[in-house]
């Protein structure tokens, strides 16, 4: 069973997880235990991602004096972008969830999907707000 679920790490930390959070589900004895794990991780990086976004509309706000910018318009067009992003994210996981529907570590490869997809975006909103 250890080598089953070692080799359901290998696939979370193939899928493009880095640094720290390489093998978060390490302790886990078999495969409901290892989707609670990537369960939390995913809701950890969800939130992640939420507090980014904040900060980043945060940010799209006048800072000078004669600053032109349609800040409303932006906001208004970062949502539509979020809101087709988590189409993208759940269409692509779902395209992959099915095409290892076959296979018994669908669950595992639709969870890591998610959160591989909420690591990217939440780094691009990151990047965006800067400094």
């Amino acid at each position: 069973m250890h080598k089953f679920v070692a080799g359901l790490c290998l696939i979370f930390a193939l899928s493009g997880a880095s640094g720290r959070d390489a093998d978060p589900c390490a302790q886990a004895d078999n495969t409901i235990e290892v989707m609670q794990c990537l369960d939390k991780v995913y809701k950890s990086k969800d939130a992640e991602l939420n507090a980014a976004y904040q900060a980043l509309l945060k940010k799209l706000s006048p800072t000078m004096a004669g600053d032109t910018t349609n800040y409303a318009q932006v906001k208004s067009e970062l949502a539509e972008g979020q809101r087709a992003w988590v189409k993208f994210r759940d269409s692509d996981c779902s395209a992959k969830y099915k095409y290892s529907e076959q296979g018994s570590m669908r669950g595992i490869v639709y969870a890591t999907c998610r959160i591989e997809h909420t690591q990217q975006r939440t780094a691009q909103l990151i990047k965006w707000a800067g400094p």
